[in-house]
């Protein structure tokens, strides 16, 4: 109760040392996630990400992103070009003349091009597909405001991927194994530079 009463004072106290007449920014966003299931595996994606500033306190905002180097490895759970796509509020718990501090609950798709499907057929060729795995993201940062239009923004967030069941067929060992759908935890950090608008 105590916490919903604290989200909701902040919510409409008046913003002050902000640009109350700035709906919406726009800008490049940089993300690095280490996927836990494999040891030391960055997933390192750029892209763009908008926000609407419909409160005072509360935005929504929305990211999408993609890896523009391609790995050449591919597993049954991840591989080829990778897209991420979040979309979600975010809360200015504080915020002062140039300096918030934020939390966000985001949720969305991570989807891989390349996934392993199996070595089939009498030639034993490995086939792959594409695979879409919905997540959450959910932490904070600090966005940092350089000047009346630009803002510097950095997210510490947890990024938890619902992996589904895959089987993977070998036809070379005369064997499918199958593994597993569960849930993953990746530890996740991002840079973007926002403008105003």
């Amino acid at each position: 109760m105590l916490m919903l009463l604290v989200f909701f004072t902040q919510l409409i106290l008046p913003l002050t040392g902000q640009d109350q007449n700035s709906r919406f920014e726009a800008g490049p966003v940089f993300t690095a996630t280490t996927l836990n299931y494999v040891l030391d595996y960055k997933l390192r994606l750029a892209g763009g990400r908008f926000v609407w500033n419909a409160m005072p306190r509360l935005s929504a905002e929305g990211s999408v992103l993609t890896n523009f180097s391609v790995p050449n490895t591919v597993t049954a759970r991840d591989g080829g070009r990778a897209i991420s796509a979040q979309f979600g509020p975010k809360f200015d718990m504080w915020r002062f003349r140039n300096l918030s501090v934020f939390l966000k609950f985001d949720s969305g798709f991570l989807t891989f091009s390349r996934t392993l499907r199996g070595i089939i057929g009498p030639d034993f060729h490995v086939v792959t597909e594409w695979k879409v795995y919905p997540d959450l993201d959910f932490g904070g940062g600090l966005q940092i405001r350089v000047s009346h239009r630009l803002s510097l923004r950095g997210d510490f967030s947890d990024f938890l991927v619902f992996y589904r069941q895959a089987k993977v067929q070998d036809d070379l060992a005369g064997v499918t194994s199958v593994l597993p759908a569960y849930s993953q935890h990746n530890g996740s950090i991002s840079a973007s530079l926002l403008l105003r608008f």
